[in-house]
């Protein structure tokens, strides 16, 4: 499904975003990415989407280079890629099933898309995705009008309409109050086990990773300092991850 191979990348005075990963992650997993801000969590989705070239190493989606690809085979690769944001990331003034078509642009002509016009089966793919993240009520209520939550699952469904076969999430829930946050988190967990989807989702708190994620990858300055079980991770790789202990007297993957 995906492998990264002793990728590289650096910005602008001398910040090496990514240190020398390597990672391979296999159909159907979930796995959740953590460390502290500016451990390159981010930069590590982008440059599997390939918005991110990185400056060495290379990066496989289903055995195809993502950095080598140009055009329209480039496109192809990316429209089975879902990317969920942090910010939503919707046109707040459009109706709700509208973000979702977005979804929808990579298999349409340009020009039909621009005109806002799409097949009819897209309209229903676009529908039965919002019904199941129970949203059918809000179908032409305004982007703007929704709470976070509500937002987070138009851009899921958004995302579920591209029928991919690999979901990145970045830092998909690090916006929303704890109870919603854990609402996003099993929406994952329930598409990750019900369709077989590939997901990778990055978060701050290795506590939320523990409890959803079958495998957590803990990065710091760059480069990937753990990779294993979720359940197997202590006050060790905790310490190995952020740089300090835990607050507590007990580390346990549950927590």
């Amino acid at each position: 499904m995906l492998e990264l191979r002793q990728v590289n990348k650096s910005f602008p005075g001398g910040v090496q975003a990514l240190a020398d990963v390597s990672l391979t992650v296999k159909p159907g997993e979930f796995v959740v990415i953590v460390g502290e801000s500016g451990a390159g969590k981010s930069t590590l989705l982008r440059t599997i989407n390939g918005l991110v070239r990185p400056d060495s190493g290379e990066v496989l989606v289903n055995g195809h280079d993502i950095g080598s690809l140009q055009g329209k085979e480039q496109r192809k690769l990316r429209r089975g890629i879902g990317l969920i944001f942090q910010d939503f990331n919707l046109v707040e003034r459009s109706t709700v099933l509208t973000n979702v078509l977005a979804g929808r642009l990579g298999y349409n002509p340009a020009w039909k898309t621009v005109l806002g016009s799409f097949p009819p089966e897209d309209v229903e793919l676009a529908r039965q995705a919002l019904s199941r993240m129970g949203l059918g009520d809000k179908i032409f209520n305004r982007a703007a009008d929704l709470s976070g939550g509500q937002k987070q699952r138009v851009s899921i469904a958004r995302a579920l309409v591209q029928q991919p076969h690999l979901i990145l999430a970045d830092e998909p829930v690090a916006s929303l109050d704890p109870p919603t946050a854990h609402d996003i988190m099993a929406w994952f967990r329930k598409i990750n086990q019900e369709e077989g989807i590939t997901i990778l989702v990055n978060l701050h708190d290795i506590h939320l990773a523990s409890q959803y994620g079958d495998r957590i990858v803990g990065m710091r300055q760059g480069a990937i300092v753990y990779d294993g079980p979720a359940v197997s991770v202590n006050g060790e790789i905790f310490a190995s991850i952020y740089g300090r202990a835990p607050v507590g007297d007990k580390f346990n993957g549950a927590l």
